[in-house]
């Protein structure tokens, strides 16, 4: 192990320095502060994701399709750009690249639309699918994680 005094690292508050102890799960950990990746959990299950969740914008982005399938949703992409999600009677159109989408019929507008990654991965702001899917979501800026509860 080897003791790291002073690292710099920069956080939405500005430069912080830190000291910590560089052990194996010590270096993730730090590797994912760096990253702004947060941890994601669903009803307390840590989700893990092909493509690493980030922030942008105040927003924690995720793929779409994993987030919704764990959520217990159906998804369906049609072409070109639209992808349609259910779960239970909520049905939820949306576009890439587009602020507005519809649930239940009802048009509504997003502050961050969706896209798709050069990976062809469709990144979604997290807390707005999962709260229009009836979920409560709770973020931990301490431990850099966000808590998505269903019940």
């Amino acid at each position: 192990m080897l003791f790291k005094k002073g690292v710099n690292f920069i956080c939405r508050s500005g430069v912080k320095s830190i000291d910590y102890l560089q052990n194996e799960s010590n270096s993730i950990k730090f590797e994912k502060l760096l990253k702004n990746t947060p941890d994601i959990f669903v009803d307390g299950n840590r989700v893990i994701f092909d493509v690493d969740p980030f922030i942008q914008n105040g927003r924690t982005m995720v793929p779409l399709r994993k987030l919704t399938e764990t959520l217990g949703c159906k998804v369906e992409w049609v072409e070109p750009d639209q992808i349609n999600i259910s779960r239970g009677d909520t049905f939820i159109k949306m576009y890439v690249n587009k602020q507005t989408y519809e649930v239940n019929g009802v048009e509504k507008l997003l502050d961050f639309p969706p896209f798709v990654t050069d990976s062809g991965r469709t990144i979604v702001p997290l807390r707005f699918v999962a709260e229009e899917l009836g979920c409560t979501v709770d973020y931990d800026e301490t431990a850099n994680s966000v808590h998505v509860f269903t019940r």
